[in-house]
């Protein structure tokens, strides 16, 4: 009867959990888009089009159904939400995940039930799921369009599904369970692979359920879990696809027959295997030998005949050697979860539909099998060493630099048969085996990942003499294999793990993405003297990180919980600890070791290990029984009243602690950021335009306006990343919505994948003419001129470094390219040259598109591409906005920035058709990814108010201004480096308190920041070495403007002290 009221209990408890989860996400969630991958996803949801690899169709097929029934603009709410509630079911099912846990331990220390047991779980059971729901890295992922939140919500049933088959599994029916598991994990591919890390902890719930445990049987069973985590994640995945693939070949380049023939026979063939597997099990005297072939078979139908593959049907084949009498139930079982994996995995099925359909965002084109495998194998990130490869600097091989890949096959629809698009014919580096290492962590060739790696290391390495490809012996200094782990455990274990972890169990300093320097993204814990240990001393801290609102110190309190619970388990219940265990390292640990990152990531990873931090939260959980049990066993006090006062402390010093912190940064319900600048970056462009991006915070938030919500269509978004791969190439040449077809004329063979990836550059223009990119592209594409390189590879290249472009003078000043003002500068054409020495396949079609563009639609790049997209272009720039112009006149600035600054149509952008996502807005979380875009917006408003002013409008200078300091005030945007022009203009204006107002505030911000840098010891200081010479820098054009426009007033020579005492004081700082 207890047991019972417990059990309604329980569920009463855990749907409580959800509702203050529900409350806490659905208040703090963004109503609309967000920056990173959310863009993409939603509009990817909206119109079930095709998102980036390796593809999230379950997530968007539910996705499609929240968003269906909505206006366009609620679209990114409803997507969102989806999110917010998986978050919040995630909640609801750690609940019932620790509450199980805990009275498992409870039964095995106590012979009867009792009221204070419930009171001891259930407080747990709150806590501990509490404690999630407000932890960082999960509170982020919950109020946005992110996959990650779905794939927690999977883990979370799966591992509570698994301790219920626990339970019943002696009943009749209890591998219903494992089924419904194994259905789970199939649904889940189709959102996120990070749900299969709980196979280990999955096979030791069944192993030590059905067995006695031993070292010997764990060894097994730890081994057994990991070649079924493989299967699952390098066979079956990937496996049906290649197989399919391989008949494909065979029956379309063989036999003659349609396109799919091969793929529907391997389907057909898969299917059948498995249901003949599934009947032979169902017969009392099945034919154990013809169950062995059909397994057999289906490993290799479902595995290919990769390794994976040849490993399943080699391990089937020994079980069915070794072991007389085969269990033909448990082979039953198998075969069903098997069968339902396929079954969710199927979700992609939805990938091949959409894509035949050529969307307008079809990523990777994966309409058949070979590219569908291309899709699954992320093969256009590249792949990283794991176990065994090469260091930064390893040469290659002197006597075979290079061996032949693996074939790219592509699908010729004029003639019905797979060519072979790149033989891969000596294109795969073959590196020199005595500088080769097992366990290779560091890796990365990329100039700045190689800085890192040595600075991380501490590099010396050992020097050996090798003879290089080109024929000179060279001392090449081979890092030691003790270097190579200290990167391993300084920057992947500690930097990219543990200090991950505990941002959301101690403490984070700040939003800041970090490179290892004291102020920067680190982990505290509001404990003076531990964080002055690693971080400097934390008092008298400048206003950026002591008013940073992501600065949130829990004082170690939820890590010390965890610990307790960890213990409490680990003396109570070991078999429990190990299952906690295995998902807390499967989650955690194991990732870092698969990812091998290198140094300097595009933007924090924490997201990937919240499996991990699920994980210690149950720990945290068990701490609240763990102090129970000693307040129980150490007081004698009424265990009720007992249990209900710990678990009220814990409840308000740990998760209402992480809520009272985390609150402020993780609300982001008034935030439109990522929206309106998406707008902006179109609002820059004129009609018809295209627009060059490069990155994923230019581009996704951008898709989604245009897709979701039908903004600027007309505008071709052309992302200059994606420019590398023919499937992009192939879309941009098709009309979408509103947009005419970009006017790429490379016929598609010449730069399909694997021809024209790269050209070299051979300069061979001896009279250095600039040449017409015409003559260029013509010369590029001709396959008749190749040139022999090092890797023996005949090569198109292309012949000079000097370019130029021919100009419609008279097009250009009747179709609004260029201003009447501007008309007496039109050139009739354009010269620029390059400093690269080998064009990628963007530039190339970057070249063809201005050789045929004619001047009759306007050419953009996002402010935000970098030197290295404009392609040596950037004196032929006007700025409009968030976009640069190309123009046929030099479009130089007078401060030596890029770009003219046409004053008519940025003031127009700045104070009419753009709007700032509520910057301003006191209650709204401004992090720090919209802070370096808001410096990109300062900046734009100082350029034009310049331009302004030189032109003699003043006023509408000062309106610029105005406008800036009313959109993006010091409250949320700090002053920084880009105020200083905007001070200056406004003592040019005549608008002195203003301009002694930004002057005032930045000397005592930057005076609060070196002061604090001074008081640093020389071990903390080396790190923010170059901020201190910022600040000092910073407070020496302080003191100029000051001296210049205020030589009177008192403030001046308070700055000017301030600044002789820094300056005296960073110079001996130095010595």
């Amino acid at each position: 009867m207890k047991d019972m009221n417990f059990r309604k209990l329980d569920i009463i408890g855990g749907w409580i959990a959800f509702a203050i989860a529900t409350f806490v996400y659905v208040s703090t969630m963004e109503p609309t888009v967000s920056f990173w991958d959310c863009g993409e996803f939603i509009a990817c949801s909206y119109k079930l089009q095709i998102g980036h690899p390796p593809g999230a169709p379950l997530f968007l097929m539910i996705g499609r159904f929240f968003s269906m029934w909505t206006a366009p603009e609620q679209a990114a709410y409803m997507v969102n939400l989806i999110s917010a509630l998986s978050s919040s079911f995630t909640i609801l099912f750690l609940f019932w995940t620790i509450s199980a846990l805990g009275k498992k331990i409870v039964k095995k220390t106590s012979e009867e039930w009792n009221t204070g047991h419930t009171v001891a779980v259930l407080g747990s059971s709150l806590v501990g799921s509490l404690a999630y729901t407000f932890s960082d890295t999960f509170w982020f992922s919950a109020v946005e369009a992110e996959v990650y939140a779905m794939s927690s919500l999977f883990t979370a049933i799966v591992f509570w599904a698994i301790l219920r088959w626990e339970q019943v599994s002696e009943e009749k029916g209890a591998d219903h369970w494992l089924i419904f598991i194994a259905y789970l994990m199939g649904l889940s591919i189709g959102v996120h692979l990070l749900n299969l890390l709980a196979i280990p902890t999955i096979a030791f719930v069944y192993y030590f359920k059905k067995f006695k445990p031993s070292i010997k049987g764990t060894i097994l069973t730890f081994l057994i879990s990991v070649i079924i985590l493989g299967f699952v994640q390098k066979g079956v995945i990937p496996g049906i696809v290649e197989m399919a693939s391989k008949f494909e070949l065979v029956f379309v380049n063989s036999l003659n027959l349609p396109f799919n023939t091969g793929a529907i026979l391997h389907i057909t063939l898969m299917v059948s295997a498995l249901v003949f597997g599934i009947y032979l099990t169902h017969q009392k005297n099945s034919n154990k030998w013809l169950l062995l072939a059909v397994l057999v078979a289906l490993s290799f139908l479902v595995g290919s005949v990769s390794t994976m593959g040849l490993v399943a049907a080699a391990t089937v084949t020994a079980v069915f050697v070794m072991i007389p009498k085969i269990n033909l139930k448990e082979v039953n079982t198998g075969l069903l979860c098997l069968t339902v994996i396929i079954i969710g995995y199927s979700s992609y099925t939805m990938v091949v539909v959409r894509s035949n359909a050529n969307p307008p965002m079809d990523e990777n084109d994966p309409e058949n099998m070979f590219s569908l495998l291309s899709y699954l194998n992320r093969e256009q990130y590249g792949a990283q060493p794991l176990a065994y490869g090469h260091y930064f600097n390893t040469p290659l091989d002197n006597k075979k630099p290079y061996i032949d890949g693996e074939k790219q096959w592509f699908r010729d629809l004029e003639n019905g048969e797979y060519i072979v698009s790149d033989d891969k014919k000596g294109s795969v580096p073959n590196y020199a085996k005595e500088f080769m290492t097992v366990f290779p962590r560091m890796w990365s060739q990329e100039a700045r990942h190689i800085g890192a790696y040595k600075s991380w290391s501490e590099f010396k390495g050992k020097p050996i003499k090798y003879r290089t490809v080109s024929g000179k012996t060279e001392t090449i200094r081979k890092p030691k294999f003790m270097e190579n782990l200290k990167f391993f455990f300084r920057h992947q274990v500690n930097w990219m793990y543990i200090r991950y972890f505990m941002w959301n169990f101690a403490g984070r300093q700040s939003d800041v993405q970090g490179h290892s320097n004291v102020i920067d993204g680190n982990w505290i814990s509001g404990i003076g003297f531990l964080d002055g240990a690693r971080l400097g001393s934390q008092k008298n801290l400048p206003a950026f990180l002591s008013d940073n609102k992501s600065r949130n110190k829990y004082y170690m309190l939820p890590f010390l919980l965890g610990l307790i619970g960890l213990f409490f388990q680990f003396n109570r219940s070991k078999r429990d600890f190990v299952l906690v265990t295995l998902l807390f390292f499967f989650t955690g640990m194991a990732i870092i070791l698969y990812l091998n990152q290198y140094p300097y990531q595009p933007r924090e990873r924490d997201y990937a290990y919240a499996g991990s931090f699920y994980a210690y939260t149950i720990w945290i959980g068990l701490g609240v029984m763990g102090i129970i049990s000693f307040i129980a066993e150490k007081v004698k006090s009424n265990q009720v009243i007992a249990g209900g006062l710990a678990t009220l402390i814990c409840l308000v010093s740990v998760p209402g602690l992480m809520a009272k912190d985390n609150w402020d940064d993780h609300d982001r319900s008034n935030r439109y950021t990522a929206l309106e600048f998406a707008k902006m970056y179109l609002d820059s462009c004129e009609k018809d335009a295209v627009l060059f991006t490069n990155g994923d915070n230019d581009t996704f938030p951008l898709w989604y306006v245009q897709e979701v919500e039908e903004y600027r269509t007309d505008v071709r978004v052309v992302n200059l990343s994606l420019l590398n791969t023919d499937w992009y190439i192939n879309q941009m040449k098709r009309a979408a919505y509103d947009s005419k077809p970009t006017p790429f004329t490379i016929p598609e063979p010449k730069y399909r994948q694997g021809t024209r990836d790269y050209v070299p550059v051979i300069d061979r223009n001896e009279k250095k003419e600039y040449v017409d990119v015409k003559r260029i592209v013509e010369f590029v594409t001709n396959d008749k001129n190749k040139a022999m390189l090092g890797n023996q590879r005949r090569m198109n290249y292309s012949p000079t470094k000097l370019y130029s472009l021919k100009v419609d003078t008279q097009k250009v000043l009747t179709n609004g390219t260029v201003s009447s003002e501007k008309a007496g500068e039109v050139l009739p054409e354009l010269r620029w040259s390059i400093t690269k020495n080998f064009l990628l396949k963007k530039d190339i079609l970057m070249l063809d598109l201005l050789a045929h563009f004619n001047w009759d639609r306007p050419v953009y790049f996002a402010i935000t591409t970098g030197d290295g997209a404009y392609l040596g272009l950037k004196e032929y720039f006007q700025l409009e906005g968030l976009a640069y112009r190309l123009v046929p006149f030099k479009g130089t600035s007078p401060d030596g920035q890029t770009g003219y600054v046409n004053s008519a149509i940025m003031y127009d952008n700045l104070m009419n058709n753009f709007s700032y996502g509520n910057v301003k807005g006191r209650d709204v979380y401004v992090d720090h990814n919209i802070l370096r875009m808001c410096m990109n917006l300062r900046n734009n408003f100082a350029r034009c108010a310049d331009q302004l002013l030189t032109e003699g409008k003043k006023g509408m200078a000062i309106e610029v201004l105005d406008k800036c300091q009313e959109e993006m005030p010091e409250y949320n945007v700090p002053y920084n480096y880009f105020m200083l022009p905007i001070a200056e203009l406004y003592f040019k204006l005549d608008e002195k308190e203003k301009g002694k107002q930004i002057l005032e505030s930045m000397s005592n911000s930057y005076t609060a920041e070196s002061d604090y840098y001074m008081g640093l010891k020389t071990e903390h200081y080396n790190s923010v070495k170059n901020n201190s010479q910022q600040a000092v820098s910073i407070l020496y054009r302080v003191n100029l403007l000051s001296k210049q426009y205020l030589p009177d007033d008192e403030l001046t020579a308070q700055i000017e002290e301030n600044f002789k005492r820094l300056e005296t004081e960073f110079s001996v700082k130095h010595k």
